[in-house]
């Protein structure tokens, strides 16, 4: 993985883009997916397209929204000793997900049944 700083893009557009790989990479690690693709298969189960704004990971089964957050808060402290985003999110994967971890796109039609049942 590239080895970038936050610090270099100090252009708005360029340091969302950047977060986005960031986000990406934690995403493939633990669903091999994309927000992208996420999304668009996400959009296809709920009938509708999912917008930009929204979060997928309000979708995310408990499991891998722990996953997630496991991975986030790991990379996180890995940064703060000054490890690149993209590296540290690499590493975090190695030491928050389980070993015999695979990533598995998540079955998005359990969530959306139970937000289905809370909505009505």
């Amino acid at each position: 993985m590239a080895f970038e700083k936050i610090r270099q893009y100090t252009d708005p557009k360029k340091r969302g883009i950047f977060f986005a790989r960031v986000h990406d990479a934690i995403n493939l690690a633990i669903t091999g997916e994309t927000a992208k693709s996420m999304r668009k298969r996400l959009s296809k189960t709920l009938g509708r397209e999912v917008k930009g704004y929204e979060l997928i990971r309000d979708y995310f089964p408990a499991l891998e929204l722990q996953r997630y957050i496991a991975v986030c808060e790991v990379a996180a402290n890995l940064m703060r000793t000054d490890v690149p985003p993209l590296a540290a999110v690499e590493k975090a994967a190695e030491l928050a997900l389980p070993v015999n971890h695979q990533p598995t796109p998540i079955d998005f039609t359990s969530p959306i049944k139970l937000i289905r049942i809370k909505a009505s």
